[in-house]
C-alpha cells in the first residue's frame, strides 16, 4: 500500500540522515542572518531565531522540520526506499526552503510585514 505525502514528509521529517543535512544547512542559514544589516525587516526576530539555532541546533531543527519538509521545494521528492526514507531534493533546494520560511520559523508574522 502506498504512503500518503503526508506520511512521506513526516517520516523524512524524523529521519536522522535528513535531520543531519538540515542541520548544517540551517546553521549556513543561521551565520547568514546574523551577518545580515540591522535595518532587514524583521531583523531582531529573525537574528535571534538564528542565535537559537547556533547554540542549540539539533533541538532547533527537530523542531523546524515539521515545517521545512512541507514546503514546495520538498513536496514530492520523497519515497521509500530498501534504505528507507530518502529525498531526491538537492541541498540548495532545502537551503532555498529553509530560507523561504526563515521568518516563519523565526515568529514574524504576516501581519507584521511592512505594507500589509
Amino acid at each position: 500500500m502506498a504512503m500518503s505525502e503526508s506520511t512521506l514528509q513526516m517520516e523524512l521529517a524524523r529521519d536522522p540522515a535528513f535531520l543531519n543535512r538540515l542541520n548544517y544547512l540551517m546553521l549556513q542559514t543561521a551565520r547568514g542572518v546574523k551577518e545580515e544589516a540591522a535595518n532587514t525587516p524583521h531583523h531582531a526576530k529573525r537574528s535571534s531565531y538564528a542565535t537559537s539555532i547556533l547554540s542549540n541546533s539539533q533541538q532547533m531543527v527537530q523542531q523546524a522540520a515539521y515545517t521545512v519538509v512541507s514546503g514546495p521545494n520538498l513536496l514530492g521528492t520523497v519515497e521509500v526506499t530498501d534504505n528507507g526514507v530518502e529525498t531526491s531534493a538537492s541541498d540548495a533546494a532545502i537551503f532555498s526552503q529553509i530560507s523561504s520560511f526563515w521568518n516563519v520559523l523565526s515568529g514574524v508574522d504576516s501581519a507584521d510585514d511592512p505594507g500589509v
